[in-house]
């Protein structure tokens, strides 16, 4: 894995890996909002925008690669990886 693969990676957006996975969202007005799959809720709390995204509830945030580390149980390899193929 080069460099430039992770800025790659970095550049894709977590709304085409929602879209891909079929996770369902709601449109906020300059992000989306889903159900955060960090913790226990029925409202939607965890707001994804262009480069980041962040839990209201709960507080975890960080970048895409970060996402699908924490989400999906990958390492950071793994993530990477899962970003460059949408």
């Amino acid at each position: 894995m080069t460099k430039r693969d992770i800025e790659k990676a970095k550049e894709k957006s977590l709304v085409e890996l929602l879209d891909s996975l079929d996770i369902p969202y709601q449109n906020a007005s300059d992000h989306v909002k889903i159900i955060c799959p960090f913790h226990d809720e029925y409202n939607a709390s965890l707001a994804i925008y262009e480069d980041y995204y962040y839990c209201y509830a709960c507080g975890k945030n960080g970048d895409n690669i970060n996402f699908v580390m924490d989400a999906f149980k990958k390492t950071f390899k793994e993530a990477v990886e899962i970003l460059l193929k949408l």
